[in-house]
């Protein structure tokens, strides 16, 4: 499954395709894509949340479209449904830019085919979200030596980077407990 064209729609390729197929929704914009508890779920840049059926290759419609507009979606599995991120980034006159804050919601798996309410969460418990331009992806801590609780961000704005205005210097830690931003040196 991708993300293609300008529009960025939604297109998959299975096993023995000669070409790729497009999934049929009314909706354009996607900005990440997760598969979870075998379906492919996708998240437009309102924050309207998608399950696309291999065998249609037909979208429908898991949350309503809603109007939480950020700079970045992102989405994450957890063992009870999805995790969506949305990243707030401030853009300054210069076109330089820095990432200010996430804000997470919860969308909770009911069954294999139905989501409930998207409810506001506020905070990861013992775990930590790693998002950027290819896979989000949520870990708990006792892997690592990390800091849980914490949103770990890479710099994934591309219009800059296809503008020639620079870009690669948005990288660092949102930490949900104090809502606070801290800078990375970038490599």
């Amino acid at each position: 499954m991708a993300i293609y064209g300008k529009l960025r729609k939604l297109a998959l390729c299975k096993v023995g395709d000669k070409t790729w197929t497009v999934i049929e929704h009314e909706k354009n914009f996607y900005e990440d894509i997760r598969y979870h508890s075998k379906n492919f779920f996708a998240v437009d840049e309102y924050g309207g949340v998608v399950r696309c059926d291999l065998a249609s290759s037909m979208a429908t419609q898991v949350t309503p479209p809603w109007t939480l507009k950020g700079d970045k979606m992102y989405l994450a599995g957890t063992p009870t449904g999805l995790l969506l991120a949305i990243r707030f980034i401030e853009t300054k006159p210069d076109s330089t830019y820095r990432t200010k804050g996430f804000t997470i919601y919860q969308l909770n798996q009911i069954d294999d085919e139905t989501y409930g309410q998207c409810e506001r969460a506020e905070d990861l418990g013992n775990q930590m979200l790693f998002v950027g331009q290819n896979h989000s992806v949520l870990i708990p801590v006792p892997r690592f030596s990390a800091q849980g609780d914490c949103i770990y961000f890479t710099d994934d704005c591309l219009n800059q980077h296809q503008n020639g205005l620079g870009g690669g210097h948005d990288v660092g830690v949102f930490d949900l407990k104090d809502n606070n931003c801290i800078e990375l040196q970038p490599l």
